[in-house]
């Protein structure tokens, strides 16, 4: 009876630890991205299933419509798809934080294992990894990638031999995201330890997974092109898309920033130290020689993972993963004064009501959608008005709006580039679309030489719109709080426009177009309806909270203010609030 008692004691808390981290991992799931990208995904997936059939040419563009499409996360749209029918579009928040929970679950469940860590080591390793990596984990299938490392990982790291089951993840996963590729480049060194190990069967089996494994991944619609993609990023340093800022270098100005980076390349590389110094301090080379084998397989994945990562920021969160393997050991020794002083259930209950009050401040509901896609900051209301008007033809749109057309015209409205990149348009292409954007020499003649009937851009991008109306070729046709609508002066519709449907997007730029004026009390009944109708509407809200400062003071301002990061904590808030203030008129 006291043989067992031990392991089950064991288990006991570690299943503890595994339901205390939840609240701590979820509160790292609420980075705000404005997931361009996704849009088009969920178009894809609405037609993948309406057609029955993979998309294997480009329906969505002008500029590239028949030429084949490399779609390498065609079941992730259909999931996508399925999803929003079965329960709407904003549940897909808990698709996020389901995904993003369940990676980090069995990544501490792993560190456990390989290592017999005690739980606060693993959760620490793992809240370094998170903090890293949650500006990356936007509502994207690449989440799917992070999920799939972290299993390819719990299935091959530590083991005595191959598991047999690993070719059926990489068969799954390629269909789901082209990030498999970084598995297929990982999963040798994982099972090196029997690779090079002195028993043939279990060489031989670890060469079978392997080769399985890398059969298993071209069971996809592209075969080995859907890995030519991620190859060609990683090796041709004159491709234009190398400017995208996800593929930037981490630490190049612009696209989505990893503050915690640098802290956790420093952590690892004490963690190293850790693992050396501390058994030899001790003594204790045995032990130093029995981690041996994990520790040198986690380190070869680290140095891969952080070339890569420092090469292109997208790698960050792959690294991330990797780097608890030599966290979690480090942290174990230097806790180890600790686990004899404390009761051994303590630490999880602190761990749990830490997270608790992390997560406290977060929305805990689906609208929580509307923030984690910065869904404000798409052309929401002028979609409405395509609709109610059924505009069709080609249009010249801005690159991150491009898939948000698809999604809301189903390929009516063909746009000139998205955010597919590589995997339809080509190079040209895409450098025309950047002196568009930069206003380069003759980017007038790329909009009008392109053919588009429409042109959708930003307001703020006043510039650019101001000096396509100046050429008297282009007529504005709508404004939204976000976008402006234009159209050639030689295609104007013939029938008469309506405007767009009545609805909580409408009343919010009826409002900014008030308060851009300085017509505060005007401005506050439009953002009221909006509210209204929208609660959940950051950007209402904000606007809320100037138009007040303008008509009833600051201090009503501030108060509005003080509601908005009760919906959502944004940190953005108050500079941008301040900035405003300082720029009213003085009474």
């Amino acid at each position: 009876m006291a043989g067992t008692a031990h392991p089950r004691r064991e288990r006991a808390e570690r299943a503890c630890w595994l339901l205390a981290a939840v609240p701590a991992f979820w509160s790292f799931s609420y980075g705000i991205t404005r997931g361009s990208d996704f849009w088009w995904h969920l178009a894809a997936g609405r037609w993948t299933v309406e057609h029955g059939a993979i998309p294997r040419v480009d329906p969505f563009s002008f500029t590239a419509a028949g030429r084949e499409w490399l779609n390498d996360a065609w079941l992730s749209d259909v999931i996508f798809s399925l999803w929003v029918s079965e329960w709407g579009l904003y549940s897909l928040a808990w698709w996020k934080w389901a995904l993003v929970i369940g990676a980090f679950l069995l990544l501490l469940a792993t560190l456990m294992r390989v290592y017999e860590v005690d739980g606060l080591a693993g959760f620490l390793a793992c809240l370094l990894a998170l903090a890293t990596a949650a500006p990356f984990l936007d509502m994207r299938p690449q989440l799917y990638s992070c999920l799939g490392f972290v299993m390819v990982l719990a299935l091959g790291f530590g083991r005595s031999r191959a598991w047999w089951g690993l070719p059926f993840v990489f068969v799954v996963w390629v269909n789901l995201h082209a990030g498999v590729l970084l598995g297929l480049l990982c999963l040798p060194i994982l099972l090196a330890p029997s690779l090079l190990g002195s028993d043939r069967a279990l060489r031989h089996q670890a060469l079978g997974v392997i080769g399985l494994s890398f059969g298993a991944c071209l069971l996809n619609p592209s075969g080995l092109a859907v890995f030519s993609r991620p190859l060609r990023y990683a090796l041709d340093p004159t491709s234009p898309f190398r400017t995208i800022g996800e593929w930037q270098p981490p630490f190049r100005p612009g696209g989505i920033q990893a503050p915690v980076f640098p802290y956790l390349i420093g952590a690892c590389a004490l963690a190293v130290l850790v693992l050396v110094m501390v058994p030899w301090l001790s003594g204790g080379w045995r032990r130093l020689r029995a981690l041996r084998s994990p520790v040198v397989v986690a380190l070869a994945l680290g140095t891969l993972t952080l070339v890569m990562s420092l090469r292109s920021r997208r790698f960050i969160p792959f690294f991330a993963v990797v780097s608890t393997c030599a966290l979690a050991p480090a942290l174990h020794q230097l806790l180890a004064p600790l686990r004899s002083r404390v009761p051994r259930f303590v630490m999880p209950a602190i761990a749990c009501l830490v997270g608790i009050i992390w997560l406290a401040p977060y929305p805990r509901a689906s609208y929580a959608f509307h923030y984690l896609t910065a869904e404000g900051t798409f052309p929401i209301d002028t979609g409405n008005f395509i609709q109610a008007n059924k505009l069709s033809g080609d249009i010249f749109a801005y690159y991150n709006w491009g898939g948000y057309l698809h999604h809301r015209t189903a390929g009516r409205l063909r746009v000139y580039i998205d955010g597919r990149a590589g995997a339809v348009f080509d190079d040209e292409t895409y450098r025309r679309y950047v002196r568009v954007l930069s206003r380069g020499p003759g980017w007038i003649d790329v909009v009008e030489g392109s053919g588009a009937r429409y042109v959708l851009w930003p307001r703020h991008y006043r510039p650019l719109l101001t000096a396509l109306i100046g050429t008297g070729r282009w007529r504005p046709i709508y404004e939204d709080a976000v976008s402006m609508l234009l159209v050639r002066a030689d295609q104007v519709p013939t029938t008469a426009l309506v405007p767009s449907p009545q609805s909580p997007y409408r009343d919010l730029g009826a409002g900014l177009h008030r308060l851009e004026r300085g017509k505060f009390e005007e401005a506050i009944p439009y953002f009221e309806r909006a509210r209204a109708g929208a609660p959940h509407m950051g950007l209402a809200c904000e606007l809320m909270a100037k138009a007040r400062a303008g008509a009833e003071g600051v201090a009503a301002g501030r108060a509005t203010l003080d509601e908005c990061r009760r919906l959502f904590p944004l940190a953005r808030l108050v500079p941008q609030f301040e900035s405003f203030v300082r720029r009213l008129p003085r009474r």
